[in-house]
């Protein structure tokens, strides 16, 4: 991933309700609520889910938009490019919380990675980038892009020292139940993706707990 995007450098969690949306935001959807097996998420949580997501829509339709643009058009595989943008979104804008002050919590990360994905797939769709047969299709490739992400993003974390090889499996077959999950029940709002950005929180439980 050699493509760079401008990390939020005042990036910071609201104080209360979501943050304000642009047009083109609104034109592809709102911020949903946190979904993750039924667990009841902290307002905090909530905040934190609504400000990464809206800050990379920010990024998708603001200055980021032409870099994110090509980065999904120059790859041939849809999912190989939408698995790179959003990997690449995620680091800056949780390292850019965390130069703010705000740790963006494991599961926070997890359910805008599916989001984010999503509306890659989507201004990839009306910039002309992609044209799939049908919706089958569509719903394979950003599967696939999910998974790409998950390893763009722990390969990138683990080159830093964060996590390790065992944390990353862990969270892949995370990624596979909550995925499937979401499949069956065709529901819209996200649901757990990417890998934790320490060895604590959610890698830790699921490990404890033999995923």
């Amino acid at each position: 991933m050699q493509d760079e995007l401008m990390p939020d450098e005042n990036m910071q969690a609201e104080p209360t309700g979501q943050p304000p949306q642009s047009a083109d935001q609104q034109a592809f959807g709102k911020t949903a609520p946190i979904e993750s097996d039924g667990e009841t998420e902290t307002e905090e949580e909530q905040q934190q889910y609504d400000m990464l997501v809206s800050r990379a829509l920010n990024q998708m339709h603001g200055d980021g938009k032409s870099n994110i643009v090509n980065m999904l058009s120059v790859n041939k595989s849809p999912a190989k490019g939408m698995g790179q943008a959003s990997a690449l979104l995620l680091r800056g804008l949780v390292s850019s919380a965390k130069e703010a002050g705000t740790e963006i919590t494991d599961k926070v990360i997890q359910a805008a990675t599916i989001d984010i994905v999503e509306y890659l797939n989507e201004l990839g769709e009306v910039t002309g980038v992609y044209e799939y047969t049908d919706d089958d299709e569509a719903d394979s490739e950003m599967k696939d892009a999910i998974v790409m992400s998950v390893k763009n993003y722990t390969d990138a974390a683990r080159k830093a020292g964060e996590i390790t090889p065992e944390m990353e499996n862990s969270a892949k077959k995370q990624l596979q139940t909550q995925h499937d999950k979401e499949a069956g029940q065709q529901a819209p709002a996200p649901s757990p993706v990417a890998p934790a950005e320490s060895s604590g929180g959610l890698i830790n439980s699921l490990m404890q707990n033999g995923v």
